[in-house]
């Protein structure tokens, strides 16, 4: 029986999901221009250098099967032409595009159901109609800029991390840093700068809960001597003392499970803080630093590469942004013990434009709101 060009188009992109492409079943049948144009992808032979190849070339089962064999009607193959690899091309950079609607499309209209709105409500809370907001929705938007997407990070109530996938997902790129009050300071703003910090860290002092001054590479800029005291026990390392970085201190000192109790878990949070940190800051020589010797360590580099990814689906993606969850350290000093611990994050605008974040390891009876029972075998719980 012969196969029309339709058959023939449907059979070639179903191919396409079997040898790996990330392409579902609805999307194939969504994507019915590409049949309707009469493009087929070839995913056999000349797939590799792009070869595309039209419903008209491709020869029917009856027109195999009634080829003399042995005959001299043999025709030769001949290597695409470059206007069939410029077709190609621009036919892959349009599936490309298409992709990256669907996936667009899934996130909002994911996150929109999961706060229970409907399309006029996130309309509303833009100031857009129904009907543009369900262009948004769809991709159908001439030119994503910077105000557009974050209106509707908040409109959808996106934490950070969302947000990042949203640019991620919309402009191929994560969102920019605040430069601003960051160069070009006179004298007395650094001056007034300065003694800001000063004053900070002696405010820090007199807070009974350990607390903490990052920049983005997690590199300690400051603590209190609740933290110092913390991991006042832990032996000398180069590079990962908890004064020093606390995400290596985490990932690579011996001493972090007797400190970090769980230590797996605590982990895993720390890789998905790496992974998210370097999306928004992937030129950051620091944080590149920190993935090499993930990367060298064959224990951290199967968990970053396989159970990190699993367990921030379920988790979320960052250190930061777990202040539900409760998790255990073990204090050195015996008349406290073992402390549920909380890590709540509060930067005030001085130490932001600085690029610095004060964490504070909030200290709860163990009971208190744990949710790390079942770490200590499953590997992928929050």
């Amino acid at each position: 029986m012969q196969h029309n060009s339709d058959t023939t188009a449907a059979h070639a992109m179903s191919r396409a999901t079997i040898e790996g492409f990330p392409v579902k079943a609805d999307q194939l049948t969504a994507m019915h221009e590409y049949k309707e144009r009469g493009t087929r992808i070839t995913l056999n032979g000349a797939a590799a250098c792009g070869r595309m190849a039209s419903p008209a070339s491709v020869p029917t089962r009856r027109a195999q099967t009634a080829a003399p064999s042995g005959a001299s009607l043999r025709r030769e193959r001949s290597l695409p032409t470059e206007q069939q690899l410029s077709h190609g091309a621009e036919t892959g950079e349009v599936l490309a595009a298409e992709m990256a609607a669907f996936r667009l499309q899934s996130f909002l209209k994911g996150r929109r159901e999961y706060l229970g709105l409907r399309q006029i409500q996130v309309a509303d809370r833009l100031g857009i109609s129904e009907r543009a907001y369900g262009n948004w929705e769809r991709g159908h938007v001439r030119e994503w800029t910077d105000e557009k997407l974050y209106a509707l990070a908040e409109a959808l109530e996106m934490s950070e991390y969302q947000t990042t996938r949203l640019f991620l997902y919309a402009v191929a790129r994560a969102p920019q840093p605040d430069l601003r009050a960051r160069f070009h300071r006179s004298e007395a703003e650094v001056a007034s700068a300065s003694a800001f910090v000063g004053d900070y860290g002696v405010m820090m002092d007199a807070l009974s809960l350990p607390t903490f001054v990052i920049d983005r590479q997690w590199n300690v800029k400051m603590a209190n001597k609740a933290y110092r005291d913390l991991f006042g026990q832990v032996r000398p390392h180069p590079s990962a003392m908890p004064t020093a970085n606390f995400l290596r201190f985490g990932l690579f000192h011996r001493d972090a499970p007797a400190v970090l109790v769980d230590h797996l878990n605590w982990q895993l949070a720390m890789l998905a803080q790496l992974s998210f940190s370097l999306e928004r800051h992937n030129e950051d020589a620091g944080l590149q630093a920190i993935r090499r010797d993930v990367y060298a360590h064959p224990a951290l580099r199967d968990a970053y590469i396989n159970d990190m990814p699993s367990w921030a689906l379920g988790s979320g993606a960052d250190l930061l942004h777990h202040e539900d969850t409760v998790r255990e350290l073990r204090h050195p000093d015996p008349e406290i013990g073992p402390q549920g611990c909380r890590l709540v994050e509060e930067t005030p605008r001085a130490l932001q434009a600085l690029g610095q974040t004060r964490l504070t390891l909030v200290l709860v009876a163990p009971d208190a709101g744990m949710r790390t029972g079942k770490a200590s075998h499953d590997p992928h719980a929050a």
